[in-house]
């Protein structure tokens, strides 16, 4: 897969995670094109889905293209469970849940094969885009919680004032 797929799926979620940060209008839209496209990238890379550039359908029988099919699919839902979190919508918990479970389990995979191997595993641009792309992610999702908790407290502190009148 061309890394330049990658680097702007990555750029875009940058982009609107900068702009979520900052409370510029239309963060909410780019970061939702970044974090899906991201997402669709990681299956891409991974295999799971038939990539026209290389014509070659995904092959699932053994355990590097398991392992790398676990990845794909738990990093996805880690992704979309990401954009759930910032954008405030239902099922995020959950999807974040599942998507780090199996990134364990597909990281666990991916170094016993390694291992087993006695090969070593390498950082490529692709895996790079997508890290630097969760992480922007799980920044706006950070960012968010802070909202919500500022949001609660300020309740709390106007039940209160209401409550003593």
């Amino acid at each position: 897969m061309k890394p330049i797929l990658g680097l702007i799926s990555m750029a875009i979620t940058l982009i609107g995670v900068a702009f979520k940060l900052t409370g510029i209008q239309g963060a909410g839209m780019l970061t939702v094109i970044g974090g899906s496209s991201l997402a669709l990238y990681v299956c891409f890379l991974s295999g799971i889905m038939y990539n026209p550039l290389t014509q070659k359908k995904p092959n699932l029988f053994n355990l590097n293209k398991a392992s790398s099919t676990i990845l794909g699919i738990s990093t996805s839902a880690f992704i979309v469970g990401l954009l759930f979190y910032s954008m405030f919508w239902p099922g995020a918990n959950i999807q974040i849940r599942v998507g780090s479970f199996g990134i364990a389990l597909g990281l666990g995979l991916t170094y016993y094969n390694a291992y087993k191997k006695q090969k070593k595993v390498k950082l490529t641009p692709q895996i790079f885009y997508v890290i630097i792309g969760v992480l922007a992610l799980a920044l706006s999702a950070a960012h968010s919680s802070d909202k919500i908790k500022k949001h609660q407290q300020n309740e709390i502190k106007n039940l209160l004032i209401d409550s003593e009148e």
